[in-house]
């Protein structure tokens, strides 16, 4: 792109340079545009990889059914145990309703010993405290204080067991 002369322009320079820019303008922009599609699309693909994925584990765990070891020709299968007293092993969701904000207010007003800051929840105190039973999931997933009363904004399970799997020799 070249630079502004010190001389004068007449109008048709000047409009004739800015049109020359903004075709510039123009092919960068299809430029960055291309690699933003490409995410996108990859991102999809990751995403159904991803699901093809967690049905394939499940259907190894449908497979298994109550046994703890599979053998096959080449592979062998053990069911792993799932340590509820493990905050590792607890998923939580939060609800995308509501905005961080209002879920920290809400917290302010429940239990301030879960909020990590002034903006965010302490998700790991709340993992902590279902893996040591002072909070609970119900069978609808909402998290239950000793009290009875819900966590706002939360709802958890207990991570599903995998299936350990071994080539044989």
């Amino acid at each position: 792109m070249e630079k502004l002369t010190q001389k004068p322009l007449s109008l048709d320079e000047a409009e004739q340079w800015i049109e020359q820019i903004n075709q510039e303008i123009g092919a960068i922009k299809m430029v960055i545009e291309e690699p933003k599609q490409l995410v996108k699309q990859l991102t999809s693909l990751l995403k159904d990889d991803e699901l093809k994925i967690e049905q394939m584990h499940d259907f190894e765990r449908m497979a298994m059914r109550d046994r703890e070891v599979v053998e096959t020709d080449y592979y062998k299968f053990t069911m792993g145990q799932v340590n509820p007293a493990s905050s590792r092993n607890w998923d939580l969701s939060r609800d995308k309703v509501a905005t961080p904000k209002q879920v920290t207010a809400m917290y302010e007003k429940f239990d301030q010993s879960l909020l990590k800051t002034t903006k965010s929840v302490n998700e790991t105190e709340i993992k902590q405290r279902l893996a040591d039973g002072s909070l609970v999931v119900t069978p609808k997933g909402e998290i239950v204080n000793a009290d009875g009363e819900v966590l706002p904004a939360y709802s958890g399970a207990l991570k599903p067991t995998k299936v350990n799997v071994k080539a044989k020799e």
